[in-house]
């Protein structure tokens, strides 16, 4: 028997019975209060254990879910939006080009610009050129030819690029076993990776507070708002504009691409925004860049005819969009501007430049309208021809 359950037996003999109850029960009431502690401790500890799982877990899914933003921000730093490339890009008319077309289709004054009909409906310069014949000096449509090295380097050398360097070393050391490989060298692959435009609802609060002590509501304005009450945005407007005057992409084309987005927009309200919009913002903006452009020495004008269906007038009539800009002869910004004309009078010549504070020299065609503005205004407008049409001559000659 240890020592100290003799010890203890020894000091029960020598107690009476009431001192031996008394010893009893404060022996019993020490283990009760360990006992509810070893309790206590017990549902701690389950607690602590369930604490402990769920925060693995948690800790786990939190892991897995920075790999997979850690590969997703990855993937989306190498790629941005391909800006696509100018329409309006220079238009080519060659020597051959007129040299190969039939001359039947000439005018008698290949200068002339006076003429509004008659233009071959197989000709794609103008009514210049005529029917086109096969150049011999290049490719039948369908050969390739041969490709010079470095080409698709030089292509695409204005793309910004992202390195990606895929592996997996878990299944590296699966198949070849740990320590057993090494990186050789790299092989390269390149894609063009494109991402589309993102949409979403732009929620804004502002708030209404409340003043004084007569709590007086006074609601704080909200100044981002193309028009009161409406879904426009500057991107959203900026998107239609672009599509229907830099794409050529009818209304309804557009609202059925805003259904695949799952914006309820229709092509009537997409017009409307357009049309108060281009009052109210844009035209003071077209007015002052008129102002500016007949400060300028040196321009560029141009006309030309398409079909309207509805300018006040009979369906299908034919008006002329104007185009005025500066010249490349001068320094600076360019400003291009674009008037619309029921007609290819020489009064909007008038109308556009009065006023002119200058002199001016205008590169332009050989249509009789610039030359009565001309002699109209001898002291403000120089005209130039343009050494395309005059060539012309040469080449029928």
């Amino acid at each position: 028997m240890p020592a100290d359950e003799a010890a203890f037996e020894k000091s029960l003999n020598a107690m009476t019975k009431k001192e031996a109850i008394a010893a009893a029960m404060d022996l019993y009431r020490k283990c009760a209060a360990y006992e509810t502690a070893r309790i206590k401790n017990s549902r701690a500890e389950e607690r602590f254990l369930e604490d402990y799982q769920k925060m693995k877990t948690e800790l786990s899914e939190a892991r897995e879910k920075i790999r997979s933003l850690e590969k997703q921000n990855l993937h989306l730093s190498g790629v941005q939006v391909i800006q696509s490339k100018s329409l309006f890009g220079r238009s080519s008319e060659k020597t051959g080009d007129i040299l190969n077309g039939s001359f039947d289709d000439i005018p008698t004054d290949p200068v002339s610009e006076d003429a509004e009909e008659g233009i071959p409906s197989g000709s794609d310069d103008g009514g210049h050129g005529g029917n086109r014949k096969p150049n011999p000096q290049k490719p039948a449509s369908g050969s390739r030819g041969k490709k010079k090295p470095g080409k698709r380097k030089r292509d695409l050398s204005g793309l910004p690029s992202s390195e990606v360097y895929e592996y997996d070393i878990d299944e590296l050391n699966r198949t070849f076993g740990e320590g057993n490989w090494w990186f050789a060298f790299w092989h390269k692959h390149e894609q063009v990776e494109v991402i589309k435009q993102t949409t979403y609802l732009k929620v804004t609060y502002t708030p209404a507070i409340s003043v004084g002590l007569e709590h007086d509501l006074i609601s704080i304005p909200y100044d981002g708002a193309l028009i009161p009450k409406s879904l426009a945005s500057s991107s959203l407007v900026s998107e239609i504009m672009t599509d229907k005057y830099a794409l050529y992409l009818p209304t309804y084309r557009q609202e059925h691409a805003m259904e695949r987005f799952g914006i309820p927009l229709s092509r009537q309200t997409m017009t409307n925004w357009v049309n108060r919009l281009c009052r109210d913002l844009l035209k003071p903006a077209y007015g002052y860049l008129c102002e500016t452009l007949k400060t300028a020495s040196h321009q560029q004008c141009d006309e030309t005819p398409y079909m309207v269906v509805n300018d006040g007038l009979a369906a299908g009539h034919k008006g002329y969009g104007w185009i005025h800009r500066t010249s490349e002869l001068l320094e600076g910004p360019e400003i291009i501007i674009y008037s619309y004309e029921n007609s290819r009078a020489a009064d909007h010549l008038r109308n556009f430049y009065g006023g002119l504070s200058c002199h001016i020299s205008i590169t332009c065609d050989a249509y009789s309208g610039y030359t009565a503005f001309e002699n109209d205004s001898p002291e403000e407008i120089t005209l130039g021809g343009c050494f395309m049409h005059a060539r012309r001559r040469f080449v029928v000659a």
